[in-house]
């Protein structure tokens, strides 16, 4: 468990000091928003997401290759830990059961 929590932060660290801060450098952030259905619109989406431009760039390619590595390997880990909790789960039930 304790394992599964070091990647986990580690995988938000990476977002928000490294992915978060690209994006807020490259993007207008806000105007990602201009596709979700606010009550009374949203007054900052005036101009097109041009979240677009990223797709060739090499820098944010990287950066969202070390974003999936990190949360590929919490990922990995969670059958591990759910395997160990549904045999402690198993052999607890069957010593309360003698």
């Amino acid at each position: 468990m304790e394992d599964l929590k070091e990647r986990e932060n580690a995988a938000a660290n990476h977002f928000y000091q490294t992915i978060y801060p690209y994006l807020s450098a490259n993007l207008n952030i806000q105007d990602l928003d201009k596709d979700i259905p606010y009550p009374g619109g949203v007054p900052w989406t005036q101009q097109p997401a041009e979240a677009y431009l990223l797709v060739p760039n090499r820098e944010f390619h990287n950066v969202i290759y070390v974003h999936w590595v990190l949360y590929w390997n919490v990922h990995t880990r969670l059958p591990k830990i759910e395997d160990a909790l549904d045999l402690i789960t198993e052999l607890t039930s069957s010593e309360l059961a003698n």
